[in-house]
């Protein structure tokens, strides 16, 4: 491969003569070997010199000739000298063959070595072992098919287009799937980095998906092909790679599996010459339109709406030119009204200030691409052109998010006017500010910050939707809502909806405030109030003389421990003091004055059966 080295070796008889170093024998020893080498400019011949010291060549090249006992490498007697052939870019050749090997005449040393022929030639026009061969040339692309019949195939069907190289190849790990680094990507509007890619002539993209079949040659390559929604080919063509459009690597790489040099993919057969997709006419292959293609033809998903553009030329890129999209700044940012059910709130944590949310999310925006009064007037579809990015959308996410939502399967709707609606279901932990003064009657103002990930306030500005951004009735679209309304500890009272700029983007905040309900201030409040009352009963209907009058205080402030307990860890490790720390103190206090009052009294009347006994014992 390029940037390696082959050492050839020119071997004397042995014993017969002290060979000289060719630096030794003067300036005028340069031995000379001739070799048949093809190179892409068209030439054959190369020629390479001996290296001055045979033992130097052992120190420049990092290599040892004691590995061959052949050769002899004494200190004063040599049979051979080193030919070192620096592989370069464009060599090539089956097998290296030497050609011819002359010695100059002042490399006669007298009383060292006589050279009677100057001018040798192997016998065998070659060299004699091992079979050399140079390969520096990268793949290219010689062929691409399909392996299914021809035929007329629609919105559906599946077809591997095959792309063969001129010699086997490998290619860089592909994402799985399934993996996180997959939905990410997915999740922000791109192809995964490390995917490669292949355009065709029926508005379709196509994603590497391995070697072809069982993988056993690897000179071919296959590309997944799912035919989609108004995916065609051209009226009396076939399916074809796009018109000036190879494989895009997307950050991946494809080299010569047994040199590793880099596929040359400009080398991608033009439509209809030989070893196109569509130059095997017997095997025509044709896609049928069904349904439109959204986003429709041109469509610039990188464009915000309202953008004009503009082409400047790049070899580089399709048809030798590249789009450049800019937005008139007098138009003013792009409105987007925004609606939003709360279906749910659950998982409230007061002491890491965080709960889980249920949110039906609707954006709504005008873009004129879509305006065509001879399509339908609403057009339905699910989410795949905006999770792959073929639309654009605003891009929403919550500010005081915590994890990744986890986004359900939504709808958009496309009317012939251009509005789009997008309705999407959410569920994830967000961090919200608790106030515990008042716990456990207190009520909570609960906040969500709706922005966009990408775009800054000068693109993108929020509204709420009319009458009300928060919802409680089942107006959104049943089939991607719950319309259930219900809270956990909390119950709704008020819900409010406010705009503002953090951090040069446009904010939507969405504030719902919400008391604690009943059943939760219960459970907080009327047990350890039941447990003081109980406890009081009890002692006040002990018998004094019974030992139990101090158990039952002792029992009720070893519960209302426990309780403090569960209580300080439920709330957040504030500096203030709560109702419910404040009520936990009193019933401290009181089964504390329990404990002492029951403990005066048993001292008492066990003085006075003391006293009673030792009366008893004077009389008798």
């Amino acid at each position: 491969a390029a940037g390696e080295t082959v050492m050839l070796i020119a071997k004397f008889p042995t014993s017969t003569c002290k060979l000289p170093e060719p630096q030794d024998a003067g300036p005028g020893c340069v031995p000379v070997m001739t070799l048949a080498v093809h190179f892409v400019n068209g030439s054959q011949c190369y020629a390479i010199n001996a290296y001055p010291s045979t033992k130097g060549a052992e120190t420049a090249y990092g290599i040892s000739f004691l590995t061959d006992p052949s050769l002899d490498t004494g200190s004063d007697v040599y049979n051979h000298w080193a030919f070192p052939l620096n592989v370069m870019y464009g060599m090539y050749t089956s097998k290296l063959t030497v050609t011819g090997f002359r010695i100059p005449g002042a490399c006669n040393v007298v009383g060292k070595a006589m050279f009677s022929n100057y001018d040798l030639i192997p016998k065998s026009n070659s060299l004699l072992s091992p079979n050399v061969s140079i390969d520096t040339l990268p793949p290219t692309i010689v062929n691409v098919y399909t392996g299914k019949p021809a035929g007329s195939y629609t919105a559906g069907d599946v077809l591997s287009i095959i792309v063969e190289f001129s010699k086997e190849v490998s290619f860089s790990e592909l994402p799985s799937k399934y993996s996180a680094f997959y939905q990410a990507a997915n999740n922000s509007y791109k192809l995964p980095f490390g995917l490669p890619s292949l355009e065709l002539n029926s508005l379709a993209v196509t994603v590497l998906e391995g070697y072809e079949g069982t993988g056993k040659d690897r000179r071919k390559i296959s590309f997944l092909y799912l035919v989609s929604t108004g995916e065609f080919t051209p009226d009396g063509g076939q399916l074809e790679v796009a018109d000036g459009m190879t494989i895009q690597l997307n950050g991946a790489t494809i080299v010569g599996l047994a040199t590793g040099v880099e596929a040359d993919l400009t080398t991608m057969p033009k439509p209809g010459t030989v070893g196109s997709l569509s130059s095997n006419f017997s095997n025509k292959i044709t896609i049928t339109k069904t349904g439109e293609k959204f986003p429709p033809l041109g469509y610039d998903p990188n464009a915000a709406p309202g953008s004009t553009s503009s082409t400047t030329a790049n070899a580089t890129r399709r048809n030798g030119q590249i789009a450049h999209t800019r937005r008139d700044a007098a138009a003013g940012p792009i409105v987007v009204s925004v609606s939003m059910q709360l279906n749910s709130i659950f998982n409230v944590n007061e002491k890491s200030q965080s709960l889980s949310a249920d949110f039906t999310l609707q954006t709504s925006w005008n873009d004129a691409r879509f305006a065509d009064p001879t399509k339908p007037a609403v057009t339905t579809s699910g989410t795949d052109a905006i999770d792959r990015g073929f639309m654009w959308s605003p891009r929403l996410t919550f500010g005081n998010r915590r994890d990744l939502t986890s986004p359900f399967e939504g709808i958009l709707n496309v009317t012939n006017t251009g509005l789009v609606t997008l309705t999407q279901r959410y569920i994830a932990s967000y961090a919200v500010n608790l106030d515990m003064s008042d716990f456990p009657f207190d009520t909570q103002t609960l906040s969500w910050d709706v922005r966009s990930q990408n775009y800054s306030r000068s693109l993108v500005r929020f509204v709420a939707a009319s009458p009300s951004a928060l919802r409680n009735a089942s107006a959104m679209l049943a089939s991607v809502q719950d319309p259930t309304f219900s809270f956990s500890q909390y119950g709704q009272r008020t819900a409010t909806i406010t705009t503002g700029i953090y951090a040069d983007f446009h904010v939507l905040q969405v504030t719902v405030k919400a008391a604690r309900i009943a059943t939760m201030t219960s459970v907080f409040l009327i047990f350890p109030i039941c447990l003081v009352c109980v406890s009081l009963g009890m002692v006040l209907s002990q018998d004094p003389g019974k030992e139990s009058r101090l158990s039952v205080p002792t029992g009720a402030l070893t519960a209302t421990m426990a309780f403090s307990f569960v209580v300080s860890n439920l709330c957040p490790p504030v500096s203030y003091v709560t109702r419910m720390h404040l009520l936990i103190f009193q019933t401290y206090i009181f089964a504390a004055v329990q404990l002492v009052v029951n403990y005066y009294l048993w001292r008492v009347q066990a003085a006075r059966r003391e006293l009673a006994e030792l009366n008893a014992e004077n009389k008798a």
